[in-house]
């Protein structure tokens, strides 16, 4: 039995990049995911296209609270045993979940991973990549403190994390991953893949 992923969509206001977001999540080629797509109270035509994705995508609507929020809602109703999460203006490469996936298989003490991103333009053009490091304990909560050196798009979490750590804070509009980041690594390590696993 493969385990299930969660790709959680967290998006307000994305009409213009949603649909790629999208189309890269469901051509993982890890076939066992569900991509839930969290409607953070857009006022564009973000709702037109999650509906037009109809059954293979599970939509879900709420009022404006920012990304935190969003991605608590999605991780609450999410049935994988990982979680992964992708911003509507970000792109999973192909193989990114089935990377990861073997990494946990390969090292079954880890239940956190994250990996390098290439940056691109907005007609999807390369500029350039960024790679990051394999820090543990006080090493990597003192870097996240300096630089969030992890970008949560390439990460995938164990459900055991949530429920040792809790959620996102809500409260914190933007370092709300950093914030979790360290208090998953107070009582986990953190898996380094050194490969680019989203645009």
């Amino acid at each position: 039995m493969q385990p299930l992923v969660s790709i959680i969509i967290p998006v307000y206001n994305g009409e213009n990049f949603l649909a790629q977001a999208i189309e890269s999540a469901l051509n993982q080629t890890y076939p066992s995911i569900e991509v839930l797509v969290v409607d953070d109270g857009s006022t564009d035509s973000t709702r037109e296209i999650i509906h037009s994705y109809r059954s293979r995508i599970i939509p879900i609507w709420k009022e404006n609270g920012g990304v935190a929020s969003a991605l608590n809602v999605g991780i609450q109703q999410a049935r994988g045993e990982y979680i992964a999460w992708l911003s509507h203006d970000d792109m999973f490469l192909p193989y990114k979940i089935e990377r990861q996936v073997e990494f946990f298989i390969r090292n079954p003490s880890y239940h956190f991973c994250y990996g390098n991103y290439i940056v691109v333009d907005e007609k999807g053009t390369k500029l350039y990549e960024v790679k990051s490091s394999q820090l543990s304990g006080y090493k990597a909560r003192q870097q996240l403190l300096i630089s969030s050196y992890i970008h949560g798009c390439t990460t995938l979490i164990h459900r055991n994390c949530f429920e040792k750590v809790g959620l996102f804070n809500e409260k914190l509009p933007h370092t709300q991953d950093t914030d979790l980041w360290i208090r998953i690594s107070e009582h986990y390590e953190l898996g380094y893949i050194n490969e680019a696993l989203i645009l």
